[in-house]
């Protein structure tokens, strides 16, 4: 029997009282007894993560409520505490030192049920039940049962144990999925001054081709590092392959949709607020791998 121990805490990886030795006893002893347990929880940054071997079991990107966000699932190489260990991080929200007492705890736990119900829909195979632990993973059986995409999983067992009635999960009718906004900031502390600001324009640099859009020829690495560690906003693009438009469109952002001519060779539509002018205080400089003249980007840069 395959069984899926899904919470917050677990010994040694992360504790803060006894559901964290629940954890990580109970999952032992079943394997020992001839079940196949595993344990899924958050990736804190502890201790525990730095000091043992992991491989990337799964990348995945989710929704909670308007708001995308990228996971990643982990597992543990060595299977040292005897069961198998699997850690969902996302980006913001799991990478915390604590385990708990965040002004977003809701916003996390909420997350990480989310982020684990999606991975368990693409795997190959259903478990033969799902133990939640304590209310940060409670909301889990609900969504098998009622959320229409997962609907098909709605015949896998499930159990639910309160470690502790005195924790309930209880929050305000303001915390909904749908109300949740989240700043994305970059890695880099640089934001906190004035940043050397460096925008890179490739002509026919097709998303679908890159790294970054899962080509698994991993042909854009370096791009990809820049991305890693800075902002990438995957869901800002140009809607034509050709450089004048694009150019336009990255630079206004406004769409270059006239059939006749470029807009970048419109006069009228030169005279447009661009990215570049809320770089106050800034040197500015154009850089191009031709004449400046080629569809009048010189005037559009002006």
């Amino acid at each position: 029997m395959e069984v899926i121990h899904i919470s917050a805490e677990c010994y040694p990886v992360a504790k803060a009282g006894g559901l964290g030795d629940v954890v990580g006893a109970l999952p032992k002893y079943q394997t020992q007894a001839g079940d196949y347990a595993k344990v899924v929880m958050p990736m804190y940054r502890t201790k525990f993560l730095y000091e043992n071997d992991w491989v990337t079991d799964f990348k995945g990107q989710t929704n909670m409520g308007n708001w995308f966000f990228e996971y990643t699932v982990i597992k543990e190489k060595t299977n040292k505490l005897g069961f198998d260990l699997y850690l969902i991080d996302i980006h913001g929200l799991t990478d915390r030192e604590k385990i708990y007492g965040y002004d977003d705890d809701v916003e996390r736990f909420t997350a990480f049920q989310i982020a684990f119900v999606n991975w368990l829909s693409t795997w190959e195979h259903k478990p033969d039940v799902i133990h939640c632990h304590d209310h940060h993973t409670a909301l889990i059986p609900f969504m098998l049962q009622h959320c229409y995409q997962y609907r098909w999983m709605n015949d896998i067992p499930t159990v639910v144990t309160i470690h502790n009635a005195q924790y309930q999960g209880w929050m305000g009718w303001d915390k909904n999925a749908s109300s949740y906004k989240k700043a994305e900031e970059p890695v880099s502390k640089y934001f906190t001054s004035k940043p050397n600001v460096v925008l890179v324009i490739c002509e026919s640099f097709s998303m679908y081709k890159t790294s970054m859009g899962g080509n698994q020829l991993n042909t854009t690495p370096y791009f990809k590092e820049l991305s890693d560690n800075g902002i990438l906003f995957d869901r800002c693009f140009t809607p034509h392959f050709s450089t004048a438009r694009g150019m336009f469109a990255t630079i206004t952002g406004i769409p270059d949709v006239q059939l006749a001519k470029f807009s970048t060779r419109t006069e009228a539509a030169l005279s447009q607020h661009t990215i570049i002018n809320d770089f106050e205080g800034y040197n500015k400089f154009y850089f191009l791998g031709g004449s400046p003249a080629f569809n009048n980007f010189e005037g559009l840069m002006k």
